[in-house]
């Protein structure tokens, strides 16, 4: 799936419904799921590097999105992530899987 994903794109969607499906603990869930993403982030990072000039990157811009993310993960963690229980968190995961696959779905209808 890793290769699949750093070549296409896809396989993410897949992959957050088949460990939310586990029923796992709200850590363990999102521990597997960070897991497999920096797994896909490896391939798509390889693939980059065997596909493009390394001549045509920003790395500068790309500093700046990791401390974005950064910044964005700690304040989550601290004031959502951790004040949520496990029913919660369930139904949050629930609509953002449903709302991820709407999305999907209606961006296909409209590309084609």
């Amino acid at each position: 799936m890793g290769v699949i994903h750093g070549l296409t794109n896809l396989g993410g969607s897949l992959l957050t419904a088949i460990v939310y499906n586990k029923n796992f603990s709200k850590n363990r869930t999102r521990a597997t799921i960070a897991i497999c993403y920096a797994t896909f982030a490896f391939f798509q990072i390889l693939t980059l590097v065997f596909l493009i000039d390394n001549s045509e990157v920003f790395y500068g811009l790309n500093m700046a999105f990791l401390i974005i993310g950064g910044l964005s993960f700690l304040i989550t963690e601290k004031f959502v992530f951790s004040k949520i229980d496990r029913e919660k968190y369930s139904k949050s995961f629930s609509v953002f899987l449903f709302l991820s696959g709407f999305l999907l779905v209606l961006n296909h209808a409209y590309l084609f």
